[in-house]
């Protein structure tokens, strides 16, 4: 793994522990669904950056 790719996840790491701070203290019914959506597409987010990103690396597009 680059340190491109370190630095990323790290980052993406950081905003899903205060995504999860956030949610912890709104769990009223109303903010519920829009914390489990917003989790959902960040988790997506992530899935799709790193298939990118191997995808990139086995094709030696970064390195």
């Amino acid at each position: 793994m680059s340190r491109g790719a370190r630095v990323q996840a790290l980052a993406v790491a950081g905003l899903f522990v205060a995504l999860v701070a956030i949610g912890a203290r709104n769990l009223q019914l109303t903010n519920f669904h829009l914390f489990i959506g917003l989790l959902v597409a960040l988790i997506a987010g992530v899935l799709v950056v790193f298939a990118v990103s191997v995808g990139r690396d086995k094709a030696g597009g970064r390195g």
